[in-house]
């Protein structure tokens, strides 16, 4: 049985990018996941409010090999106000493993962008999310 997702979720994101130091950028992120029968939705926004995104498609699946569940999903960004040298929209891709021990449940995995692709500076990185309590 897969595990419930619905709630929120708070997490990192650590980039490939980096910034005007060189330094590798870190974000803090919350994700809300809503999930019935006739649907599924997740959002994601930085708590700095740099930036948020959509979900446009999305998969939930479970690897018939191992029996482990993964959260596969392409998503939309905007910036509202970006800096000089970033995009204000951009699409991405991401592919999270559900880990669930005993009460703790973690989303966990990798996500790549087009960001600032024409500029070479693309993003990819690790996600690590777990679910906020209420």
């Amino acid at each position: 049985m897969c595990p419930n997702l619905n709630g929120k979720w708070l997490g990192e994101i650590h980039s490939s990018y980096a910034d005007e130091n060189g330094n590798k950028v870190t974000k803090e992120v919350e994700l809300t996941v809503k999930a019935d029968l006739f649907g599924f939705s997740l959002a994601l926004r930085s708590l700095d409010g740099y930036q948020e995104s959509k979900v446009i498609q999305s998969e939930l699946y479970r690897d018939p090999r191992t029996g482990t569940f993964y959260l596969s999903y392409i998503f939309e960004a905007s910036v509202p106000i970006p800096k000089e040298t970033d995009d204000r929209l951009f699409d991405g891709a991401a592919k999270l493993e559900i880990i669930v021990k005993e009460e703790k449940t973690v989303l966990k995995g990798t996500y790549w962008t087009n960001r600032a692709w024409q500029r070479g500076m693309n993003t990819a990185g690790l996600i690590t999310m777990e679910r906020r309590h209420s």
